[in-house]
């Protein structure tokens, strides 16, 4: 009869790391995952329309973050160098394409008391322009809301991005996927068992031993590693019983933000109409929907990502992905200098994906709340040498909201496993 010493929720890229660090040495695991798929927030379509794969969750590595950059070099991952241009809309002024908004205010944003970036911005002495810009950029890059977000917790993960030369980005030629792929190759499947479809309703526990009720029936073992996103988490779709007071601090103390993306093809890269698109990355606005928008350079296809989020993400009403497209035509067509009927007479095929909607995800990825500096380090504590949290929402080294920073975090559980003996 199969005894799993340890249950891991969730085949995300945290789940998949640790279930694949307990195998190797010899611990015999259990993975829940309630998705037909491994991935979790990384999901690549390999859409055979497509010259590129589509991403509809994480796209970039930011930086060279060994967790990343060590499975790239033992698994073979090509991955290319992101190197393009960043454009303004003609309204965006002052803008320093090649520079972070934030840096500039990083000796004032370190001397500053906890508090929300919103309260720091709002007295840092800067133009009424530049604090709408540098405040878009917070809430765009992290997915936030500035009311909300720490100063502090923005100083810890611009150091860590510095750390890792965040400046740079990078993509896997194949796919975010070949990661997740080579996560999942790598663990000693004959000592990992994998159900699929099996969403988790409750956890309860004592010290040694927890019992997962999920979806695909019930589940026993010693220990469980608890890789579910923050947004279920605050959701209450999984109870516990004994409800860890850690686990509700963090909540208190931990934000899930929003984003939307939309993958567009068209039948040519429409935005080499204009000459000085040509080598076109990225392309930035103060539009409200989709004020984000970046091709696949340097790989050229005509191929062109959608992005918003934060506030504008998370206040958007209509929750209905159909109704996206039209919108976003109309942002891409002023911002090229054409129409939304001439884009839409363009346009071969659009992918999007509703992760607030989703009820596996409920959002995008994490960021500490003002207050909330310490969450993230008590909640990747052991608790009694039993449960076990793991997910970029645990990670408290500034690089939460990362792939890498949810790696990091699924190594770091399975050690304390370990040396739990």
């Amino acid at each position: 009869m199969w005894r799993p010493a340890v249950i891991v929720i969730g085949a995300g890229a945290a789940g998949l790391t640790a279930a694949r660090a307990l195998s190797r040495s010899g611990v015999a695991v259990q993975i829940l995952e309630a998705r037909q798929r491994i991935g979790g927030r990384i999901h690549t379509l390999n859409d055979p329309l497509s010259p590129v794969p589509v991403e509809l969750g994480a796209e970039f590595i930011h930086g060279k973050p060994p967790e990343i950059f060590d499975e790239v070099a033992s698994g073979r991952l090509a991955v290319l160098e992101v190197e393009a241009e960043a454009h303004w809309a003609a309204e965006e002024q002052a803008q320093d394409s090649d520079g972070d908004p934030l840096a500039a205010l990083m000796p004032a944003l370190e001397a500053a008391p906890e508090q929300s970036f919103a309260e720091f911005i709002e007295h840092a002495g800067v133009s009424a322009d530049a604090r709408s810009w540098v405040t878009r950029y917070v809430e765009g890059f992290n997915a936030a809301r500035a009311e909300r977000i720490s100063v502090q917790g923005l100083v810890r993960m611009e150091k860590a991005a510095d750390a890792i030369e965040g400046h740079r980005s990078f993509r896997l030629s194949r796919g975010y996927g070949a990661l997740t792929e080579w996560l999942w190759t790598g663990m000693d499947h004959a000592l990992v068992r994998m159900r699929f479809g099996a969403a988790v309703e409750r956890v309860t526990w004592r010290r040694g031993r927890v019992e997962v009720q999920s979806s695909a029936g019930n589940f026993e073992a010693p220990r469980a590693v608890v890789t579910v996103p923050l947004g279920v988490l605050k959701a209450g779709a999984v109870a516990f019983d004994p409800f860890p007071k850690v686990l509700g601090d963090a909540l208190a103390g931990i934000e899930m933000g929003h984003a939307i993306r939309m993958v567009l093809r068209f039948r040519r890269p429409v935005w080499e109409d204009r000459a000085e698109f040509s080598n076109l990355g990225f392309l930035f606005s103060k539009d409200c929907w989709m004020p984000t928008w970046w091709t696949t350079l340097p790989v050229r296809s005509p191929v062109i990502t959608g992005w918003m989020a934060g506030r504008r993400a998370e206040e958007r009403e209509d929750c209905e992905p159909s109704h996206w497209l039209a919108e976003a035509l109309s942002t891409l067509g002023r911002l090229l200098g054409t129409s939304a009927a001439e884009l839409a007479g363009e346009l071969e095929g659009w992918r999007t994906h509703n992760w607030r909607d989703d009820p596996f995800a409920r959002g995008a990825y994490s960021y500490p709340r003002a207050g909330g500096l310490e969450a993230r380090r008590r909640l990747g504590e052991p608790i009694e040498e039993t449960l076990y949290f793991a997910g970029e929402a645990t990670n408290s080294d500034g690089h939460e909201g990362t792939v890498h920073g949810a790696i990091a975090t699924g190594t770091r559980a399975a050690r304390q496993i370990l040396q739990a003996g």
